[in-house]
């Protein structure tokens, strides 16, 4: 039997939905909602960073899929007398959407509070009592959280007296599920939370680079000013015989520790300035950078030559280096290429946004080089090219060692990525140019594998199967399906 998807919200102004675990009796949030005609968008979020001094903890309560897919409902129209508007066989969720890290909305910042406590008592009551009403966490657009993230839903979860089993973690950290099972028992802990996988970066990088393809102009940020364009079979195909300038492609914007020892690999191969590499360190402390992470790399298994090798960024005279924009902390996502970046290169070295973490996460960077036809080495979590694999993609075993991916020791998987990108570097720019070429087929299957997703979109399908596949029955076994576990 079908059952029907509804979201319910607390706030609705002025026909309008505010996010769930907003602190509606703050008069500054009043003011800026007034100010701003009740829109939490845009010109508020940037309004309300200045007045309060941090991000908003949560953001708008639209699911990341089709919205057309569910039904909406103010929670007046469920409480005392019009239970009996609830269809049994439904289910119902009070969508919470976290915006950014979700230290914001567990309240790891200034504000000190976990959106949950912020949760009304008919909200409350209606979890707790109807068995097809649950919270639902959407953090799908970011794939880390952390064991004080966890520690923060459980707590704010008992002082609300949430029962067990009724919230749903969702994610697009692909082992979820094991790491809250994780720090859950780190916890001592018996409270369970559902989790729920679903990538948005899938979503979104196939919506964006196939609207691009079609469409001449179009612009996912409405705030961007350049046209941006993609690398289509024509371009590839009319430039064969054309040698590139670069062998690399790689863009670093915030600079986790994993992009500095990368720019350590890059610069003692003679490849950082050689080759369209975008990075910057001009607002760093780098004496603290290199001695936190000294201790780091000598503390999970590097040896002293490894640490030198891999801090060399201290070393850097070129303190910034751009390929595209100018201000690099100016790119939030996709939606700032352009198609002569691309083929003016050939290997994309994806830096992701995880590799030393507990959560796996495949970000939109990795979909960027997918869309603009690039083969790629990820310096990401493991496992990241068997989840692409599993997603349809196809990788390039067949031409370097992707053995990397199955280490889970950092370690080791670093020296192997190390090994791989050093002999790609001893390789002349025309041995590439035919390695490039003979990998073409491959290349266009990715784009076009990426293109189907927003086509036929079975990511959307799958995720709104496992969203209708929740269950309250926390005391039972759960079969657990892809991405889909309980705790």
């Amino acid at each position: 039997m079908k059952r029907n998807i509804h979201l319910v919200y607390e706030h609705i102004y002025r026909n309008k939905e505010l996010p769930i675990g907003i602190d509606i009796d703050n008069p500054i949030i009043d003011d800026l909602l007034v100010k701003h005609n009740w829109e939490w968008h845009g010109p508020l979020i940037a309004d309300y960073r200045e007045k309060l001094g941090y991000n908003v903890p949560v953001f708008l309560n639209n699911l990341p899929i089709d919205m057309e897919l569910f039904q909406e409902h103010h929670i007046y129209e469920f409480i005392d007398r019009r239970q009996g508007n609830i269809v049994g066989e439904d289910i119902y969720f009070f969508p919470i959407g976290v915006y950014g890290s979700f230290d914001n909305a567990c309240g790891v910042n200034p504000e000190g509070e976990n959106v949950i406590n912020r949760l009304g008592s008919h909200t409350i009551d209606l979890i707790n009592n109807q068995k097809n009403f649950f919270l639902l966490i959407n953090h799908t657009d970011e794939g880390c959280f952390t064991k004080e993230n966890v520690a923060s839903i459980v707590s704010s979860a008992k002082n609300k007296k949430i029962k067990k089993g009724k919230i749903i973690y969702a994610t697009a950290c692909y082992n979820a599920s094991n790491v809250f099972t994780k720090f859950l028992k780190e916890l001592n802990t018996d409270y369970q939370i559902q989790t729920l996988y679903y990538n948005w970066a899938l979503e979104s990088c196939s919506k964006h680079w196939y609207n691009i393809s079609k469409n001449f102009g179009y612009r996912f940020y409405q705030d961007i000013t350049h046209i941006e364009t993609i690398v289509l079979d024509k371009d590839v195909d009319s430039s064969r015989n054309t040698l590139r300038k670069n062998k690399f492609l790689s863009f670093n914007n915030k600079m986790r520790e994993q992009r500095l020892f990368f720019l350590s690999i890059m610069n003692q191969l003679g490849e950082l300035h050689t080759n369209s590499i975008s990075y910057d360190i001009t607002d760093l402390n780098l004496e603290w950078e290199v001695q936190n992470n000294v201790g780091k790399l000598k503390e999970i298994g590097h040896t002293d030559e490894e640490v030198e090798y891999f801090t060399q960024y201290k070393n850097l005279d070129v303190k910034k280096q751009t390929v595209d924009l100018d201000n690099i902390r100016d790119a939030r996502g996709h939606g700032w290429d352009r198609k002569e970046i691309y083929l003016d290169s050939y290997i994309n070295l994806t830096t992701e946004t995880l590799f030393y973490d507990d959560c796996w996460y495949i970000s939109e960077k990795m979909f960027k080089p997918i869309a603009n036809l690039q083969p790629f080495i990820v310096m990401g979590s493991v496992y990241t090219l068997r989840e692409l694999k599993k997603l349809g993609f196809k990788t390039f075993s067949s031409y370097w060692d992707e053995s990397y991916d199955d280490e889970e020791d950092t370690v080791i998987r670093m020296r192997k990525l190390t090994e791989v990108i050093t002999k790609i570097s001893t390789m002349t720019i025309q041995q590439v140019h035919d390695m490039y070429n003979d990998m073409l087929p491959i290349i266009k299957f990715n784009q076009k594998k990426l293109f189907e997703y927003e086509i036929h979109k079975p990511n959307q399908k799958e995720f709104i199967k496992n969203l209708s596949n929740i269950h309250p029955d926390t005391e039972s076994e759960v079969k657990e399906e892809r991405g889909n576990g309980i705790l």
